[in-house]
């Protein structure tokens, strides 16, 4: 108790001293207790997002090592690239039904898509009106993702069909959006369809009405589908070549009906959600044991992911460095003003120990003081940061954002493109360009950075602040200690003038 009440003395005894002690303090508790609770809110965004974002995996053609391949064979006997994809074989809806059914596997969609003619259609062009009927529609145009890679039969038309609305990721990003009647239900089997408004506007045609579908080359054979809802594509197509969406031409129908009218034909798309990012090469390998071709591979959105927590994933390292920066200085500027403060006490610490208290005590002493000189500016050190923690966090991230805008827009700008054109794509066109950005030049959706991070001061972040201020406030009295240690007080009182 004596120590407890000697050391209050001495603080309202050195008051200029113990503020700026208390100042530089406050400065490192207030940093660090902005940098805690960016790293852990951080932190804590992170986990949930990663928890909640479904990891999709796609079955794709191994084009390098096709390409490896190629150039292995002998110049003479060497095929080109599509003859050798031609030569593999995509796998068929029993073969996807044997990779779905897996521990790795959550759950899994699948699109089927082929090529179609139509007797009472005309297909939109992009090319000139008075030579239309000379030119083919090309319907591989805007076709979903993660198939074998494989070209389709040619036709006017892309029929398409979801096994689960799920799969629908045009719809479900608002890219595609019903504008009349609605969208079939997922267990349809009933042959219905839903077509572009651009389409139905060029060859009049209203929800309820019908229209004749028949495979290239095939016109004996006809298909009947009622249209059951009207979409608009509302994604922005910059490019002035290209009159009408990508998907005019698209016709969505039930899977039972593709089924149906394709048999075999269709080109499968398949998506699989797993359960852990990290079982990604464990379901290849199972599948590869279930039979699946050698050239085909899985890919996987995790770049989406990586992109979207990339803000936060840099500010999260950033906060800890900072914080790192802070107590490496603040922790030297205290042991200097600490040194300071016990060489300036040498007669008193001299006098202390001339009549009887021990180096034991007297240090316990020093400690006590700062200790309490540390508490109370742990507090307001806390309370300032708790304040300033939310709007800091807040600017941090939108710079990082921005930062990787313009990293963005100067890589379109490299290849001579206006920042933002194309939906930041390369090349233009829906489905056949490569995002810039989003894994360097890997597929993918345009990213949508997490803008807003809440700080907040929760116990974790405090108990950590304690403990800081605690290892910072005992590194620096251990300067005290050392210094009482070596003080011999028959020498200090006798060097006094």
């Amino acid at each position: 108790m004596y120590i407890f009440k000697n050391a209050l003395k001495n603080i309202t005894r050195s008051k200029g001293r113990n503020i700026l002690i208390g100042a530089v303090i406050v400065i490192i508790s207030a940093t660090s207790c902005i940098a805690l609770a960016i790293r852990s809110s951080a932190g804590e965004i992170v986990s949930s997002y990663e928890d909640s974002f479904e990891i999709t995996a796609s079955l794709s053609v191994d084009r390098e090592a096709l390409r490896d391949l190629m150039m292995s064979q002998s110049e003479g006997s060497r095929g080109s690239m599509r003859d050798l994809m031609a030569e593999i074989e995509s796998p068929g809806m029993a073969e996807i039904e044997k990779y779905g059914d897996s521990e790795y596997v959550d759950h899994y969609t699948c699109t089927l898509s082929i090529g179609m003619d139509s007797s009472g259609l005309e297909p939109l062009t992009n090319d000139d009106p008075e030579n239309a009927d000379q030119t083919e529609s090309g319907a591989g145009q805007g076709m979903p993702g993660g198939g074998s890679g494989l070209p389709i039969e040619r036709g006017d038309f892309t029929v398409i069909a979801y096994s689960s609305l799920q799969a629908m990721d045009r719809f479900i990003s608002g890219d595609n959006t019903i504008t009349s009647g609605s969208m079939f239900g997922e267990n349809e089997t009933q042959p219905v369809c839903v077509i572009s408004d651009e389409l139905a506007a060029y060859n009049d045609l209203t929800v309820g009405d019908t229209i004749l579908m028949n495979k290239p080359g095939d016109e004996e054979n006809s298909y009947t589908l009622a249209i059951a809802g009207i979409y608009k594509d509302t994604s922005v197509d910059d490019s002035a070549m290209n009159w009408f969406s990508n998907s005019a031409n698209q016709i969505i129908t039930a899977f039972p009906a593709v089924q149906e009218i394709a048999g075999t034909d269709a080109q499968i798309s398949a998506t699989f959600y797993l359960n852990n990012i990290n079982d990604l090469q464990s379901l290849e390998t199972e599948m590869k044991n279930k039979g699946l071709n050698e050239y085909y591979i899985l890919t996987t959105n995790d770049s989406a992911l990586e992109q979207t927590l990339r803000p936060l994933e840099n500010l999260n390292d950033f906060a800890g460095i900072f914080l790192l920066i802070v107590l490496i200085i603040g922790g030297a500027i205290l042991m200097i003003l600490t040194m300071i403060n016990t060489r300036e006490r040498k007669y008193e610490i001299g006098v202390l120990r001339a009549i009887g208290m021990k180096k034991g005590k007297l240090a316990a002493q020093f400690v006590a003081e700062l200790l309490i000189v540390s508490f109370i500016s742990l507090l307001i050190g806390a309370s300032v940061g708790a304040l300033a923690s939310v709007p800091t966090a807040q600017a941090l991230l939108q710079n990082e954002i921005e930062s990787i805008q313009n990293e963005r827009s100067s890589i379109e700008e490299n290849f001579g493109m206006a920042p933002g054109a194309g939906g930041g794509r390369f090349g233009g066109g829906q489905g056949g360009g490569r995002e810039i950005m989003g894994g360097m030049f890997e597929p993918n959706a345009n990213v949508d950075h997490i803008s807003r991070i809440n700080a907040v001061i929760n116990f974790r972040v405090m108990l950590q602040l304690l403990l800081i201020g605690l290892g910072v406030t005992l590194c620096a009295t251990m300067v005290s200690v050392v210094l009482i240690s070596r003080y011999e007080p028959l020498r200090i009182l006798s060097g006094r003038s």
